[in-house]
């Protein structure tokens, strides 16, 4: 990995998440990332690792080659406004925030040769690695490219998708960790409210888990193939089957996903014809 500067501007839950698994990914980064937030006090969260913190952004980016976009969409503009005329054909913009185009970031950071939008692995900020999806113009210089790659590789396994792509990419691996949970977390609750006690449903989750993701992971079987291993013709688990149709199921889903696919295209309007001076 070629070691530069970076600039994480706002330090919230993804940004800190960032830090620590790409020090954790290459210990040596720990030298050469800045933080920054506005409140003095949230960037003693880093207190116990060996980078830079500061409440400027302009003094973060002066110092950087690498500057990461980690504040909300609804914060991009006013952030943009503060820090455009500070940045140069030499910098590499990455924005994590969502919903926020590509060709707005270079139309209003004008001169800037490698802008890219990510979208991390939501699972690093509870969890552990997941997968990052990349989306960036096709005139980004090879060597920004290769940067952001190696940078975005000690957090998983990365993708690169087009920019129209990267929405549905997001919902799909972003958000759907947690519309899985909930769905067992509802699912556990039935159990225990079906007389099992709470450790134990727990214990069967966690087995379960195991038994899938060496099913799915390690051995590439197929769900139904899973399932009609399961389900024995007119047993018990296909009398519970037949409640979860796959209509049912896709319709659900279908609305989950277009409910956040509807947020994204909110925010995404609010940027067609936004000017970051005008904030």
């Amino acid at each position: 990995m070629r070691y530069c500067n970076i600039a994480f501007l706002g330090l919230g839950r993804m940004g800190e998440a960032l830090i620590r698994e790409f020090v954790n990914g290459d210990k040596k980064l720990e030298k050469y990332i800045t933080a920054t937030h506005h409140d003095k006090n949230s960037l003693n969260k880093l207190n116990d690792l060996n980078v830079k913190a500061t409440t400027s952004n302009i003094q973060a980016i002066q110092e950087s080659k690498i500057i990461v976009i980690c504040v909300r969409p609804q914060q991009v503009l006013s952030l943009i406004h503060e820090i455009k005329s500070y940045l140069n054909k030499d910098h590499v913009l990455i924005s994590l925030a969502i919903g926020v185009p590509i060709d707005w970031l270079r139309r209003e950071c004008k001169g800037i040769k490698s802008i890219f939008h990510v979208h991390p692995p939501s699972t690093i900020m509870a969890l552990f690695h997941g997968i990052s999806f990349i989306a960036a113009e096709k005139d980004v210089v090879e060597e920004d490219l290769k940067l952001v790659s190696d940078l975005f590789s000690l957090v998983g396994k990365i993708d690169f998708i087009s920019e129209n792509e990267i929405d549905m990419y997001a919902v799909f691996a972003g958000c759907s960790p947690a519309f899985y949970l909930k769905f067992l977390k509802e699912w556990e609750k039935s159990a225990i409210e079906g007389g099992i006690e709470k450790t134990k449903a727990r214990e069967i989750i966690k087995i379960m888990f195991a038994s899938l993701n060496n099913g799915v992971v390690n051995n590439g079987f197929d769900y139904d193939y899973i399932i009609d291993k399961i389900a024995t013709p007119k047993g018990v688990t296909s009398a519970g089957l037949s409640q979860l149709t796959d209509n049912m199921l896709f319709g659900i889903y279908k609305k989950v996903i277009e409910a956040s696919k509807n947020k994204i295209y909110n925010i995404r309007s609010k940027f067609k014809h936004s000017n970051a001076n005008s904030n």
